[in-house]
């Protein structure tokens, strides 16, 4: 993968944000590693991952169910690399399914998507696309209602606000 990002951004070609969230161990290994290219930049844990994907082509990240949640908000093309079994793989076979997503298991594979995504404006908006349909007007309210009524500890919530 090192050698992946060194490549995408070779030249100025792309520039390339790594997030090691908490751990601080990979977050040095990578600064020391990437020292001096002004085309990669490493952080560690960031509150506001959501202002960085806003300025992003897209995200290379895990399945993970939180991480995907904000680029699909922010509809932005997804790469998922090396999805473990359980339900990582399944988020990625979803989103494959749906075409929001590209699933690499080497890196060669995943330097050919990574250039595709950032050579082919076609592909990309093909991505983007797929990717918006999934979003889902007020999905956080939704879903606390779903829970609530479930839950049996309140009565059924009318669509239609009350006046007050």
């Amino acid at each position: 993968m090192r050698a992946a990002i060194r490549e995408l951004t070779a030249g100025g070609k792309a520039q390339a944000a790594i997030v090691c969230g908490r751990n601080r161990l990979l977050e040095e290994e990578l600064r020391r590693y990437y020292n001096g290219d002004s085309h990669i930049s490493v952080l560690g844990f960031i509150d506001r991952i959501d202002e960085l994907m806003g300025l992003a082509s897209c995200i290379v990240t895990k399945p993970g169910g939180l991480t995907l949640s904000e680029a699909i908000c922010a509809g932005i093309p997804i790469v998922l690399y090396r999805p473990v079994p359980g339900q990582e793989r399944n988020n990625a076979l979803y989103l494959q399914n749906k075409q929001a997503a590209v699933v690499c298991r080497t890196s060669s594979e995943l330097l050919t998507a990574m250039t595709g995504i950032l050579e082919l404006p076609s592909l990309r908006l093909h991505l983007q696309s797929a990717v918006r349909k999934l979003r889902q007007e007020n999905s956080s309210d939704r879903i606390c209602l779903d829970i609530l009524r479930q839950l049996n500890i309140m009565e059924e919530v009318s669509e239609t606000p009350i006046p007050v």
